[in-house]
């Protein structure tokens, strides 16, 4: 019932998602190796992992049918199912199903009951910087969410985040530099 489709959202919306996740995202064919190199040698660098490199194609498919263990045998697997996806399936299908499918909080996946738990409102009614706040969340959703819920504000962690996520959408000219401009500085009321 909280499905939503592509069609249905402001191109600002997915438009986040894409710029923090994977803004080569129409451009591969589900695999990025600039983005690969970057993590291994950040990896490297730090002796652990500390960077991912995965693309929103790599994410869906971790998401529908794997399990979150780091081993060389699941990321096969993995690399073997982004590959068939990718052949099977348009961007734009991965992409709206990534999208409501993603975890965005504590118990919160898809972009329907997010955007209803920090905003209070339906997708198609996020502003930039709110949208840009949803992308945000990705990398880690449960920790963001418990450490903004115990300060009940933004932190400065959220913020150059959101500001990152802004700036790629600007340079990836999803949105203009008077968009950016006016999105950057912003701080959207979170629902706690």
């Amino acid at each position: 019932p909280d499905f939503v489709a592509l069609a249905g959202l402001p191109k600002h919306v997915f438009a986040a998602f894409v710029a923090g996740e994977d803004a080569r995202f129409f451009s591969h064919r589900g695999f990025d190796p600039e983005q690969i190199r970057l993590s291994l040698a950040v990896n490297v660098q730090a002796g652990r992992i500390e960077r991912g490199g995965s693309t929103i194609s790599q994410q869906l498919v971790k998401n529908l049918f794997l399990s979150r263990e780091r081993t060389l045998s699941r990321k096969l697997i993995e690399a073997l199912l982004t590959w068939r996806l990718e052949e099977l399936i348009s961007k734009k299908r991965i992409l709206e199903i990534y999208l409501n499918v993603i975890e965005l909080g504590e118990g919160v996946f898809g972009l329907v009951p997010a955007a209803r738990r920090w905003f209070g409102k339906a997708p198609k009614d996020l502003t930039l910087v709110e949208a840009a706040f949803l992308a945000a969340l990705t990398p880690a959703p449960v920790s963001m969410e418990r450490r903004l819920v115990a300060q009940k504000d933004w932190d400065e962690y959220t913020l150059r985040r959101v500001r990152a996520i802004l700036a790629s959408m600007k340079s990836n000219r999803f949105i203009s530099d008077a968009e950016y401009e006016r999105a950057r500085n912003a701080r959207p009321t979170l629902r706690f």
